[in-house]
């Protein structure tokens, strides 16, 4: 008994070190994509740190309503889905700004099931086509 409690007492702390690791690691990743700039590479990178739902899906929103990053509102207003407040277009400081933006909605409206009904239900685009669009996309990191 004593022994198991030894080892427990070595264990445990040795556990919560490498979890204060982990989570400065991730931490570390985080402010330094912040300070980055825009690519494909750097913006899944942020979706799954951030733990974005179905990065795979929205990483494709994102090049739909950019034109691959390329749309002068990315470029203006940093804002990578097209997101919209009082009748304007978002600007963003920074588009890990716009992703977090995107998150919240994600937290507020999604719970589960098919993420592209899920689209279509919110009424996420104008455009009747938008779930074929998205579905036509090749992204091959995701």
């Amino acid at each position: 008994m004593k022994k198991l409690i030894i080892l427990l007492i070595l264990i445990i702390p040795l556990q919560i070190t490498h979890q204060r690791k982990v989570i400065d690691q991730r931490n570390l990743k985080l402010q330094v994509l912040t300070q980055s700039p825009l690519t494909l590479n750097n913006l899944e990178t942020y979706l799954k740190l951030q733990k974005v739902k179905h990065p795979n899906i929205v990483i494709k929103q994102a090049i739909l309503e950019t034109g691959w990053l390329t749309s002068e509102v990315c470029k203006r207003n940093n804002n990578l889905f097209g997101l919209v407040f009082n009748g304007k277009y978002a600007k963003f400081k920074h588009w890990t700004d716009c992703v977090n933006s995107y998150k919240y909605f994600q937290n507020k409206r999604y719970i589960s099931g098919c993420y592209y009904t899920f689209l279509v239900k919110r009424k996420y685009a104008s455009d009747k086509n938008y779930i074929k669009k998205l579905k036509m996309i090749s992204y091959g990191r995701t």
